[in-house]
């Protein structure tokens, strides 16, 4: 049984790593347990883990993970160093009507974004594509989120 997300101010204040209690781990650990399934859980950094050692993957799930990195371009140099055929990265994105044709990152320098300290950077959808595209193999694809693009200029891709 997944417990209750706390939305308090304390939660937020709390160390955002919590290896112990995997916060958003937990219908993962569902689906794991409902399906029989075998595969096995990595609990580590990801900048910080010989990729070698943990292998490489027909898909790769970067959910939610790229607007953290403080390094976006190794870290995307890791993603595809583990993937063998599809990474799929969901990340938070910025758009500028009219600035479509340039790719752009935004930088959060304190807790602009969300009140999180750890999340650094936005990229356009050029940005993200391109990067994608320089650090990876083959063609990148985006799928904007219609739920917060773009007339909230803070996009989901």
């Amino acid at each position: 049984m997944c417990p209750e997300r706390d939305n308090s101010k304390a939660f937020r204040n709390r160390p955002y790593f919590r290896p112990s209690e995997l916060p958003g781990k937990c219908g993962f650990d569902t689906a794991h347990d409902l399906l029989g399934s075998r595969v096995q859980t990595v609990v580590a950094d990801f900048m910080n883990t010989d990729v070698k050692e943990v292998g490489n993957f027909d898909v790769v799930l970067f959910l939610g993970v790229l607007y953290h990195m403080k390094y976006p371009l190794e870290a995307l140099e890791r993603l595809a160093a583990l993937t063998r055929e599809v990474a799929v990265i969901e990340t938070e994105a910025v758009f500028l009507p009219g600035l479509e044709d340039h790719a752009f990152c935004e930088f959060f320098e304190k807790e602009e974004l969300q009140n999180d300290p750890t999340n650094w950077w936005a990229p356009n959808e050029k940005a993200l594509i391109a990067c994608a595209e320089q650090r990876g193999s083959g063609t990148s694809r985006s799928y904007p989120s219609s739920l917060a693009c773009p007339s909230s200029h803070a996009c989901g891709y």
